[in-house]
């Protein structure tokens, strides 16, 4: 493929998982298929990191203006994305969906000694994200997906995301604290986020740290309505409703907001707290595979 022009292509997926060695081949050939792509619209990257070779990937090399030929994407999709690649300095005039995550799902990776043990999860730090994303240039971004790790950059990134996206309607974000002890200020996260007043739904995994979350011994506890697992959902949907009510009068057309529950059986479901309702519910399943 590395050896063709695919002049019409406009749909490229990329799944599975890399090469378990170290051999750079594949990512030579990669860089130099993209460029044979010059109407491409559709590029998903989601391939799985074995833990012997757990490198990120870029999928450009050289200069972005050596690659105005990607301006045409309409949506872009990497796990595990290189902070420092070239294709995220490319100028995206019509894209309007961008996602920065994993694959497997981090929270699947650390609570599953199987997978744990298979791939490895080098997710961006906010500082990474952060320096990411001041390079994109997407006026017309409509969808924003991101998976990291929170560090001092975290007020900062949350704010460029309101700031650099002025048609944002859509926002996935998946931010797992810096350590075990971390206390997670969602409101505060809600403070900062209600200044993207485009917003029509929100969708959060905040990583709590009293979430007992997708564990093999949680069963056990599914008996006991005393437990944190049989508590927990509703300590989850009061947060959702307080990140609701903390963005309701800046964000006019928010219609709801959804938190992660992962103590449910797999798959995970997102709990939805919707505007004019008094009640949470699950829906949508997390793509984690």
């Amino acid at each position: 493929m590395a050896e063709v022009d695919w002049p019409a292509l406009h749909d490229l997926y990329f799944g599975g998982s890399f090469p378990h060695t170290a051999d750079g081949s594949f990512t030579t050939y990669l860089q130099s298929m993209l460029p044979r792509m010059p109407d491409l619209r559709h590029l998903v990257a989601m391939a799985a990191l074995p833990r012997a070779n757990g490198i990120r990937c870029c999928l450009l090399t050289g200069d972005a203006s050596a690659h105005s030929m990607l301006e045409n994407l309409r949506s872009l999709v990497v796990a595990y994305p290189h902070p420092s690649d070239p294709i995220f300095a490319i100028p995206f005039p019509n894209l309007t969906h961008l996602s920065l995550r994993d694959w497997p799902r981090h929270y699947d990776i650390k609570a599953q000694i199987d997978l744990r043990s298979l791939w490895t999860s080098p997710i961006l730090s906010a500082t990474e994200a952060l320096s990411l994303l001041q390079r994109v240039r997407a006026p017309h971004l409509k969808t924003l997906e991101l998976v990291y790790s929170a560090d001092e950059a975290d007020t900062d990134l949350l704010a460029l995301i309101a700031q650099s996206f002025p048609k944002l309607r859509h926002l996935i974000l998946h931010r797992y604290r810096r350590s075990a002890d971390e206390t997670v200020d969602h409101r505060a996260i809600a403070r900062t986020l209600s200044r993207i007043s485009t917003l029509v739904t929100l969708q959060l995994h905040l990583d709590f740290a009293e979430d007992p979350g997708k564990y093999r011994t949680a069963d056990r506890y599914l008996d006991d309505p005393a437990s944190d697992v049989c508590q927990w959902p509703d300590r989850l949907a009061q947060y959702g409703w307080d990140i609701l009510g903390a963005m309701a009068e800046t964000c006019p057309l928010l219609e709801g907001v959804a938190l992660l529950r992962r103590d449910a059986v797999p798959p995970s479901l997102w709990l939805w707290m919707l505007r004019g309702r008094q009640e949470a519910f699950c829906a949508w399943i997390d793509a984690n595979w």
